[in-house]
């Protein structure tokens, strides 16, 4: 008779596609989860995995199989969760940058007091290992640095082209749009982390544009801010990085750069093969709702900039 703790076995497995690995994490040892998926396979009468000396490969039976088991522990983990709510439960939340969430972070604390937050700034490094970011639970961030065929991907707002901060008393400040070219002789300046996921925006965008600026200096926000609204620098940016870290200074304006089709666009992302508990599907629910509000309020006030 096929038991329920199988079928999490199953479902553990079908998502690692590593028995070693996946007995690891459920603490038990691996002949145990073999016997149990065997055990299971043969009720079924067929098998689900395509073995081999390395790995396990779910075939065709096993990813159709997969589906339905998701699909039904999610929705009895719902049921089970709805009688006895989960105390203590911590949301892990990977960031690209902690100043661009910082509203919906304090709103979600504000409304969820009762579930913690884990919250790390992820590298750009970091959110390339698949590992590394499969740690956590949410992704806050950007699309273009994802492998989105490993992830489900809910946009946040249009996606961003690229726009140059510069001083208001530049003489090329009241242009509405601009070329990199214009600017060949000025020095530019980005963030110190050159491991950020917005200094690879920068990156791209100049090797984009096939452009070596005259000097590029490195530093934090304030040390960014500081240069270009003291007219010594420019910057590469995109509005809501700079709602985030730049627009309350008055000595600086934002210009369109033309001919770039790089962007950087908002998400809220988890592993595809994650099934969602009940409390990170309200927890998802929030922060989408909330972080589209607070875009949408930053769209508005882009637009009367």
């Amino acid at each position: 008779m096929m038991e329920l703790l199988q079928l999490r076995y199953f479902l553990k497995l079908a998502e690692s596609e590593h028995l070693t690995k996946t007995a690891t994490a459920l603490r038990i040892s691996p002949p145990s989860l073999s016997s149990s998926i065997k055990k299971l396979e043969h009720e079924l009468g067929t098998t689900l995995f395509t073995r081999s000396k390395q790995r396990l490969h779910l075939n065709e039976n096993g990813k159709n199989f997969y589906q339905y088991v998701n699909r039904s522990l999610s929705i009895l983990d719902d049921g089970i969760e709805s009688i006895h709510p989960i105390k203590n439960y911590v949301i892990s939340v990977a960031l690209t940058s902690q100043s661009v969430y910082a509203d919906m972070l304090y709103a979600f604390e504000k409304q969820y007091p009762e579930i913690p937050l884990k919250i790390k700034t992820l590298t750009y490094n970091d959110i390339v290992n698949t590992e590394t970011l499969n740690q956590f639970i949410f992704y806050l961030g950007i699309i273009e640095d994802l492998n989105i065929s490993e992830r489900e991907i809910v946009q946040l707002c249009s996606s961003e082209a690229p726009v140059i901060m510069i001083s208001q008393s530049h003489p090329l400040a009241t242009k509405r749009s601009l070329r990199l070219e214009e600017l060949k002789d000025m020095p530019f300046i980005s963030v110190t982390q050159e491991n950020s996921s917005a200094t690879q925006f920068v990156l791209r965008v100049l090797e984009e544009a096939n452009f070596k600026p005259a000097k590029f200096f490195e530093g934090n926000y304030l040390v960014r801010q500081k240069m270009v609204s003291e007219n010594k620098a420019v910057a590469i940016t995109t509005m809501v990085g700079a709602a985030a870290n730049a627009l309350k200074s008055p000595n600086v304006t934002f210009i369109p750069i033309i001919g770039i089709n790089a962007t950087r666009t908002q998400c809220v992302s988890w592993e595809k093969k994650r099934s969602l508990s009940l409390p990170e599907k309200n927890s998802f629910v929030f922060v989408n709702n909330i972080l589209k509000s607070i875009h949408g309020y930053k769209e508005l006030y882009y637009n009367s900039y």
